[in-house]
């Protein structure tokens, strides 16, 4: 009987450490898969971002371009102020 235990304790090694080694490819291919499309998701999601920002400050510069024109028309009023 103990050879019998010893060859059923073998078996059972032997399916643990194949068992991993026969995975399903395909299961595999379905994750990698799932996965670049998660990563193609999230690259969407950062492009659309870049561009709600590039769009921002495209508004913010413009805005500075507009008080930065102030400053130089209100400059000239108190030169001419200054000269009289």
């Amino acid at each position: 009987m103990g050879r019998r235990s010893a060859v059923a304790v073998l078996l059972v090694l032997v399916l643990v450490l194949v068992s991993p080694a026969a995975s399903d490819p395909g299961s595999e291919k379905e994750q990698v898969d799932a996965r670049i499309g998660d990563l193609r998701d999230r690259i969407a999601d950062a492009d659309a971002a870049t561009g709600v920002l590039t769009s921002e400050l495209s508004a913010i510069a413009a805005r500075v371009r507009t008080a930065q024109a102030a400053v130089a028309a209100g400059q000239a009023e108190l030169t001419a102020i200054e000269l009289r």
